[in-house]
């Protein structure tokens, strides 16, 4: 079930837009999973180019050479849509195999918690971020515009960012080694991965300043797509503070996420048609501690439970409220769109 899904996220005061009757090719397209689409596309295109030897050439000194690999040099001649087709093309069945695996394990988690729609936007800004990172660094660093990047290690390095800012603590079994396995969270995981990149991208910089053409690592393209799936993670609601625009430049007084602004949109006109809702004029003591403030007491009047709720998501992200306050901001909704009215 993905964000948008879940009823504490939903916004049922705005219009909904005509569902496609059942059994329609239009309600079947919107059953069909985007990680899934990615991962046939990925293996098609590497069968086709690899095994059937179609979209391909061989180049001196290199050997073959799949189309679709994007550089300065590609884009400069005008082959833009290198820029979507680089990050479904692989090198080779190593450079596949890897990338595969890797897009397997973190893939389906993201595609059941957020869905198709921001799996998608996930998955192709990450890729377009990390390009772009790793084509800056080889001009302004290398002097390099024409060695050639492809794979989907950016795009997977932005689904693996996400799924650990959305489930942080979800125990995974890391391999030292590739012999030892030693149980870890996602995000101490996901963390070093993106140091350990990090660190060998400023080594590449440092100390290789030339580079032979085809060979090597896009670091860069996977600090890039990390640091763009995170960004979106953060965006979403989750991990914290909402990285939105909001959040970030205007007053605190004003600043709303984007869960609270769509549990606003159900909540606050209810509580306002009711005549019971007050909204506090100051943040309360306890959301100005650095820790998520303590679960709301069951003994409050209804109003003033939803607003120190929404208080709470502005303060420290969806993901820090407890599946008792979750299920409690639905339960006042529906109680008080129904008619109800709290006089306590």
């Amino acid at each position: 079930m993905s964000v948008s899904d879940r009823e504490y996220m939903r916004d049922d005061s705005a219009p909904q837009p005509p569902q496609p009757p059942p059994g329609s090719w239009q309600r079947r397209l919107q059953s069909v999973q985007a990680f899934k689409v990615f991962l046939v596309l990925m293996a098609g295109i590497f069968f086709m180019q690899h095994v059937l030897h179609l979209g391909g050439e061989n180049v001196p000194g290199l050997g073959y050479v799949p189309w679709g690999a994007v550089s300065i040099q590609e884009l400069a001649a005008g082959h833009v849509w290198t820029l979507a087709a680089h990050m479904l093309v692989h090198g080779g069945l190593l450079h596949f195999v890897l990338n595969i695996a890797l897009y397997w394990f973190v893939g389906r988690g993201v595609q059941g918690l957020v869905g198709s729609r921001h799996f998608t936007r996930i998955f192709i800004l990450s890729a377009l971020v990390g390009a772009a990172a790793q084509m800056a660094v080889n001009a302004f660093i290398f002097n390099d515009k024409a060695t050639l990047m492809m794979g989907a290690s950016a795009a997977i390095f932005g689904l693996l960012m996400t799924y650990a800012v959305l489930v942080p603590d979800e125990p995974v079994d890391a391999i030292v080694f590739f012999i030892i396995p030693i149980p870890m969270r996602l995000w101490t995981v996901a963390k070093w991965l993106f140091i350990g990149n990090l660190a060998l991208g400023v080594y590449e910089v440092l100390f290789h300043s030339s580079r032979s053409y085809g060979v090597g690592v896009a670091y860069f393209a996977h600090i890039g797509g990390a640091a763009a799936g995170w960004f979106y993670a953060r965006a979403l609601g989750y991990g914290g503070q909402p990285m939105t625009y909001a959040s970030q430049w205007q007053p605190a007084t004003v600043r709303k996420s984007t869960a609270l602004t769509r549990a606003h949109a159900r909540v606050e006109v209810d509580l306002e048609a009711a005549a019971i809702r007050k909204v506090p004029s100051s943040p309360s003591p306890a959301l100005k501690s650095k820790s998520p403030p303590a679960a709301v007491p069951p003994e409050s009047p209804l109003a003033e439970l939803v607003d120190a709720i929404l208080e709470k998501i502005s303060a420290h992200g969806m993901d820090s409220l407890t599946s008792e306050e979750k299920t409690l901001l639905s339960q006042a909704s529906e109680k008080l769109k129904q008619g109800g009215k709290d006089h306590a």
